[in-house]
């Protein structure tokens, strides 16, 4: 029995594209190419992270047209029970508070993550650029820090990998950016060490010579600020003003109690991806 046009814009606008065209033995990429022929208006992807009664994710009505039938599918099963069970998208795609549960902060990187030992060899090799960061090189993880930073860092990512692991999620080295595959999306994100103006009282001149005159009672420079921070550098999404890209350090939270919502926001992008 093929499906009629209000039948799947009921449904499209109930489940994401993603798993609704798995149920017609379909790619995301196909069904989409269906609603288009036939006129049937789709979600943003925004649409099923926020959920709000806005106008920019109202649902959209479906216009008129001459056929009613899609005959390109068929009702494989009921879907309506899917309907009324599935839970809010996010949580549909990953256990999000099982990875809560599994992010562990060890004390050492005696049994560390394969991926952090490797990177740990490659950036204790590295010399500081002139910032004061280590620069990491091909094969090793995006861990921009100084060399007092870098173990907090390694431990950091280190949970972050593990809780991944430990729910299925790759994580991966593409040249010199850190990837982590949640279902069918890849985001790509970094760890860095902040920078900034650092102020220092001048050296006594000496009168022997020509003097010169500075602009200022002190001296500057730039370094790290031993403050750290986790951000999603997927380019996409880097300028997105619905996703946060940056979780640090701050007087009052160390970057160490804002993993798990560092790891939430990861997964809410790479949902995201795979509804764009």
């Amino acid at each position: 029995m093929s499906v009629t046009r209000r039948e799947l814009y009921e449904q499209v606008w109930s489940m994401p594209m993603m798993h609704l065209a798995k149920h017609y033995g379909l790619s995301n990429k196909g069904l989409s190419k269906i609603c288009d022929k036939y006129k049937i208006p789709r979600p943003s992807h925004g649409y099923w992270i926020n959920r709000k009664p806005t106008k920019r994710y109202k649902k959209i009505p479906l216009p008129k047209h001459k056929t009613e039938n899609i005959d390109e599918l068929y009702s494989l099963r009921d879907l309506s029970q899917d309907f009324k069970t599935l839970p809010e998208i996010t949580k549909e795609l990953v256990d999000v508070k099982k990875i809560h549960a599994s992010i562990l902060l060890k004390e050492n990187l005696d049994e560390a993550h394969p991926l952090i030992k490797q990177s740990a060899k490659i950036l204790n090799r590295i010399q500081p650029d002139p910032s004061g960061l280590i620069i990491p090189s091909q094969n090793c993880l995006d861990i921009k820090v100084s060399k007092n930073g870098l173990e907090r860092a390694l431990l950091i990512m280190d949970a972050i990998l593990r809780a991944f692991d430990d729910n299925g999620f790759k994580v991966s080295i593409v040249e010199r950016e850190t990837k982590v595959k949640i279902h069918e999306a890849s985001v790509k994100f970094s760890m860095i060490e902040e920078i900034e103006m650092i102020w220092r009282t001048p050296h006594e001149h000496s009168l022997e010579g020509k003097y010169h005159f500075g602009h200022g009672t002190f001296d500057s420079s730039r370094g790290p600020n031993g403050k750290l921070a986790l951000v999603i550098t997927d380019s996409d999404w880097l300028y997105n003003d619905r996703f946060q890209q940056n979780w640090r350090d701050t007087k009052k939270v160390r970057l160490e109690n804002k993993i798990n919502r560092f790891i939430t926001a990861l997964v809410r992008v790479a949902v995201a991806k795979q509804e764009d």
